[in-house]
């Protein structure tokens, strides 16, 4: 069955486009049956800001794939959330949905519970057409986002470097 870390490198080399699997990487990628499970959503200050599961799994398949899908979602995240208010603000509601189920994925993937659950939210706002609380949710997103990548930093194998911040 296809794990969540395998479920994870997937989504990050279809979405934002990355070239950084070995052979075998990629062959254990593919040909690993897939885990029907699905995730339940979490509430949002109860839970943990990182589910450490999912940390671990990733981190036992690759630390440095861990460590490089951690400074993309570092790098990626802010503009994926400008690109969401964005959407959000002109109206285009079916776009705003891709953008956050893409957000949702990656959140999940990495298991940043707290903005899972917001963007989980967001998808819901645009399917409803209900954009008069977008804004305190983008807030809420928005204010989820440093202390989730301080929590995905500290399970880096080493600091980022300057280049990947």
């Amino acid at each position: 069955m296809q794990s969540a870390p395998q479920t994870a490198l997937f989504h990050h080399l279809i979405f934002w486009n990355i070239d950084c699997l070995n052979g075998s990487q990629l062959r254990d990628l593919f040909c690993a049956p897939i885990n029907m499970n699905p995730r339940t959503e979490p509430s949002l200050k109860s839970d943990p800001i990182l589910n450490l599961e999912i940390i671990a799994e990733l981190r036992e398949l690759d630390q440095n794939l861990l460590d490089e899908l951690i400074d993309l979602f570092a790098g990626k995240t802010p503009l994926m959330i400008q690109k969401l208010a964005d959407e959000f603000s002109a109206g285009d509601l079916k776009a705003a949905a891709m953008t956050a189920h893409t957000l949702k994925g990656s959140t999940g993937n990495l298991g940043a519970q707290r903005m899972y659950r917001i963007c989980s939210q967001l998808i819901e706002l645009a399917h409803d057409g209900k954009i008069d609380s977008v804004a305190m949710v983008l807030e809420a997103l928005r204010a989820e986002f440093q202390p989730t990548i301080e929590a995905l930093r500290g399970e880096r194998s080493s600091p980022p470097s300057a280049a990947k911040s």
